[in-house]
């Protein structure tokens, strides 16, 4: 009695491969069976057919039976590991198989096969895709594999946490996007310099059917490839990210609203998005700007612009208080960074990073900024050497009713009523042109460069600043004295 088998030519890295099928010349009917039951863990006999167990597969390097068990995420493997069987004693071997038939009238036969492994070419190509800057989950490369024996079959790679590997779309994962600064961010800015001189994670791509356990160092790079085929960090860089594959379409853009001066808390620009999707817009956290009705740009109700001097600033500016003036404000000073997200996922579409600079010209510009004061002094007529005397309505021209706030000043005070007037202990001599108190001692008013005033409105209702003004006392000398 002879057992045959139709075939004994194995592609290497199918798993779950057909061998060939088994006969016998024997008359009578029986089973086939492997002989060593050690062999059940990696071969199966289904009927007549001898084939590799389902995740199994001939590697033709080692001429291993592998399981490549790695742990992998969205194609990303997280850690290594594999199930490997021989079953010869000297490695390299080709492989051998003992059947066993036995009749049904109890009669056994046992023959060795030995296999033959066909090798294939398990290299993997790399094709940089074109992206779009700051957008979430972009593809940037296709994967295939070299050979087409191995079309569609699943790829996996080890590289950089923020890429993942979806069919053959080497892609950013939905939380990350490659910005204008040359970083790799998610919505929390969080992420890697791409551009630092110690930034370094390889890509290594590896067919799942293709990992081995061959010492072979085909690339020279002193390591093993056990498979894999290998992208080192400063090629992928020159090619994937390089500036030719990125495209640059701006789907976040600021549209300037004309505002006034001086004004706390104003809304200066309106976000605009050129998609289609049906979003919101989100902003990191910001020295001085902030975001209102979902798509509108607005400063800080404790900040306000200072046209002239070119600045943001709160109620106390230049004297001991906080200034941001814009031509200290560069790149990575304070950027609005806006992000859209879908609403009907959740999923973040795009992030911008705009930068004080871009916004000089267009936001800031002088034709959008109107310098008419909202605080406006109107002089009272009043007599010459009288205590306390009351010398200007003072007004505001915006839509709430305010109330006003004069800074420490030595000789003038603000009255309930909103009129700027003499301290009790102070009144005006006409003729010597001085700000005096009762002995005399006083401020010649054309001798005085400080004590400037600090007019300050706030709401009435809920004390919230509304704009603020800076009067010279050379500006009080005409039309007031």
């Amino acid at each position: 009695m002879t057992i045959s088998i139709s075939n004994l030519i194995v592609q290497e890295a199918t798993p779950g491969i057909a061998i060939g099928t088994l006969s016998t010349d024997a008359t009578s009917t029986g089973t086939f069976s492997l002989y060593h039951d050690s062999n059940n863990n990696f071969l199966q006999i289904d009927t007549n057919t001898l084939s590799l167990k389902p995740n199994f597969y001939i590697d033709f390097e080692t001429k291993n039976f592998i399981h490549n068990t790695s742990l992998e995420t969205n194609g990303r493997i997280t850690q290594r590991s594999y199930t490997s069987y021989s079953t010869t004693s000297n490695a390299g071997d080709d492989p051998i198989v003992l059947i066993k038939f036995t009749a049904d009238n109890g009669s056994e036969e046992v023959k060795q096969f030995t296999l033959n492994i066909e090798n294939k070419v398990e290299t993997i190509s790399v094709s940089p895709d074109n992206f779009t800057q700051n957008q979430y989950g972009a593809t940037i490369a296709q994967i295939n594999p070299t050979d087409n024996y191995f079309s569609g079959k699943k790829i996996l790679f080890e590289g950089p946490s923020f890429l993942e590997l979806v069919g053959s779309n080497l892609k950013f994962t939905k939380d990350y996007y490659y910005s204008e600064t040359g970083w790799v961010l998610n919505n929390s800015g969080v992420g890697w310099n791409l551009s630092a001189s110690d930034y370094s994670s390889d890509l290594n791509f590896v067919i799942s059917s293709g990992l081995t356990t061959s010492q072979t160092d085909a690339d020279g790079d002193g390591s093993p490839d056990n498979g894999y085929t290998k992208l080192s960090t400063s090629n992928y860089l020159s090619s994937i990210f390089s500036n030719s594959n990125i495209l640059i379409d701006q789907k976040i853009s600021l549209i300037a609203t004309p505002f006034v001066e001086r004004d706390f808390g104003t809304i200066l620009a309106k976000i605009d998005y050129s998609g289609t999707e049906n979003i919101s817009f989100s902003i990191a956290n910001h020295s001085f700007f902030e975001l209102v009705d979902n798509d509108k740009i607005k400063l800080k109700d404790s900040f306000f612009y200072n046209k002239s001097e070119q600045r943001i600033e709160d109620q106390n500016g230049i004297s001991g208080g906080t200034i941001y003036p814009l031509a200290l404000q560069n790149a990575s000073t304070n950027p609005l960074i806006i992000t859209a997200t879908n609403n009907n996922n959740g999923n973040h579409l795009y992030t911008e990073n705009i930068t004080i600079g871009e916004m000089v010209n267009t936001v800031f510009a002088s034709s959008n900024v109107d310098g008419t004061p909202l605080i406006t002094i109107q002089p009272v007529s009043f007599n010459d050497k009288k205590f306390g005397a009351i010398i200007v309505n003072i007004n505001y021209s915006g839509s709430e009713t305010a109330k006003f706030i004069l800074n420490d000043h030595p000789f003038l005070e603000i009255t309930n009523s909103n009129k700027l007037k003499l301290k009790d202990t102070f009144c005006y001599d006409l003729n010597t042109g001085r700000v005096i108190k009762e002995d005399l001692s006083g401020y010649t008013l054309s001798e005085i460069s400080t004590n400037n005033l600090t007019i300050l409105s706030q709401d009435v209702t809920n004390s919230k600043n509304l704009s603020l003004e800076l009067i010279s006392i050379e500006d009080l000398i005409n039309p007031v004295f």
